[in-house]
């Protein structure tokens, strides 16, 4: 199943996307507050790991892809610990651009490696033009001095996609003749028009058409006929992973296992996807390999990247 990964280090995918940073806290609890009923958590530690498109890209390079990453983060101490994080797992973080919006970060506190409530700093308004403008000029730069193989457009929803942001990157990416992979949230989900893979998963899919009561390969028809894209992928959590062509309707069902966080689980199943469509493998085979890699990740604590040794075939 992976003999073609021997030329994954000749892939070169450009990830467009928010950049998140997910902030971990751990503690213990002992005792209840006497301001609330509420408990105390005894922080015992803490750590940062890179979310977002910055978890696609750094599960790129895990894989052995080389990742090339655009977007935008802070005037903050969170900005500056995303780059130089960045740079130590050898993803260039020069492509970046810094804007006078706060970094966006997740802040999980967990005890007994379980989350007990999560905060979210950030800023979900749209970039400015000026701003997009300085985003496209790294991506026309970086395509007139490298062979770009892939760009996947990873959207949570925080800013940096706007319509008109969008179809620019497709246009550009159209006009170099490179495949597109769209991971997409529900603000803009009709805005990807045309691009090669579009991977939402069963909540974005149904929330978008508004109509829980089609069958998934009817939604996928609807999304594919809507978007005139090439292929849809649909990811079903515990249900596994369906995919739509013109020719080929395909399901493939899940392992069952523990489970043990599902936090960025679809990140990897997205860089999974991107490196097997480029790599050659058929339909069946890159479901095959997608389900394997979105099923390592659940079977990691928090946001995590996985390597090859990490994928498990039933």
């Amino acid at each position: 199943m992976l003999e073609r990964f021997s030329k994954v280090s000749d892939l070169n995918i450009i990830v467009i996307g928010d950049i998140i940073l997910d902030e971990y806290i751990d503690g213990t609890i002992s005792r209840m507050s006497a301001e609330a009923p509420i408990p105390i958590v005894d922080k015992t530690g803490f750590n940062f790991v890179l979310g977002g498109s910055a978890n696609v890209a750094t599960n790129l390079k895990s894989l052995g892809a080389n990742p090339i990453l655009l977007g935008t983060i802070g005037m903050d101490e969170y900005g500056k610990y995303i780059s130089q994080k960045l740079d130590e797992k050898g993803i260039l973080s020069k492509h970046l651009t810094v804007i006078n919006k706060p970094t966006t970060v997740k802040t999980r506190v967990t005890v007994d490696n379980k989350q007990i409530f999560r905060i979210d700093n950030e800023d979900t308004s749209y970039i400015s033009l000026e701003e997009e403008e300085i985003v496209l000029n790294q991506l026309s730069l970086i395509l007139e001095n490298k062979t770009i193989h892939g760009i996947i457009l990873q959207d949570y929803n925080k800013g940096i996609f706007s319509e008109s942001m969008i179809k620019s990157v497709i246009a550009i990416a159209k006009s170099h003749e490179i495949t597109t992979f769209v991971d997409p949230k529900f603000d803009n989900y009709w805005f990807y028009n045309e691009v090669d893979f579009f991977k939402p998963n069963r909540k974005e899919i149904y929330s978008a058409l508004n109509d829980d009561a089609l069958s998934i390969e009817e939604a996928m028809k609807q999304t594919i006929s809507k978007l005139s894209c090439g292929q849809v992928i649909c990811t079903l959590a515990q249900d596994g992973i369906v995919y739509l062509s013109e020719t080929e309707f395909i399901q493939h069902p899940t392992q069952k296992i523990d489970v043990v966080d599902v936090s960025g689980a679809g990140d990897t199943t997205m860089s999974m996807i991107a490196i097997a469509a480029l790599l050659g493998y058929n339909a069946n085979q890159i479901l095959e390999l997608s389900n394997a890699a979105g099923r390592a990740a659940c079977l990691k604590y928090g946001v995590s990247t996985i390597t090859l040794s990490d994928l498990k075939f039933p």
